[in-house]
């Protein structure tokens, strides 16, 4: 019964654990792969650890975020967030300021694939946080947990990470008007 469930959750989550993989490894087919490989090793053999109270797909998403992030981690890619200095001398975002802007853009699909260009190219101590927060759902207190950072230096970090993707955003917009 194990096996043929553990097939069925493959067959409905694999795409949407390389998705994550490609998010988390900056498009990095090879390394995507291996996550997805490790993920479902993994799930198979935590199976027993299931407690049923979200569903399957949440479970092992759950679990394969935290491999993602753990093996960032080992692999020192990911910087220390601890080290990053600041807090947000702006708290509160009005309706025409650049972080509003960005805010907007990052939920309209129409520039989805500009701001996956430009995400790519962000450093790694920005581009987390974003990753994590606009599409993984993260609160500032789960990221804070998972990333040993404080909150005030995660929305330091997050600022100033979508200050750096409108910058890129507007070149894009711009040579994409003059080209």
């Amino acid at each position: 019964m194990k096996d043929q469930e553990f097939e069925q959750l493959v067959q409905e989550s694999t795409d949407m654990i390389f998705s994550l993989g490609m998010r988390l490894f900056r498009k990095n087919q090879e390394d995507a792969m291996d996550f997805v490989q490790d993920a479902f090793l993994r799930a198979y053999d935590k199976w027993e650890t299931f407690e049923g109270r979200s569903k399957r797909s949440t479970w092992l998403y759950s679990l394969a975020l935290n491999l993602g992030l753990n093996r960032l981690s080992k692999q020192k890619r990911m910087p220390s967030f601890a080290a990053e200095p600041g807090i947000l001398d702006e708290t509160v975002a009005a309706a025409d300021t650049p972080e509003s802007i960005v805010t907007e853009m990052l939920e309209r699909e129409e520039v989805e694939g500009m701001l996956q260009e430009a995400l790519e190219e962000l450093p790694e101590n920005y581009r987390l946080p974003i990753v994590l927060l606009y599409y993984e759902k993260m609160s500032y207190r789960e990221m804070s947990e998972r990333l040993d950072a404080s909150e005030g230096t995660l929305k330091s970090l997050v600022y100033r990470g979508k200050m750096q993707l409108r910058d890129r955003l507007k070149k894009y917009s711009e040579s994409m008007e003059n080209g």
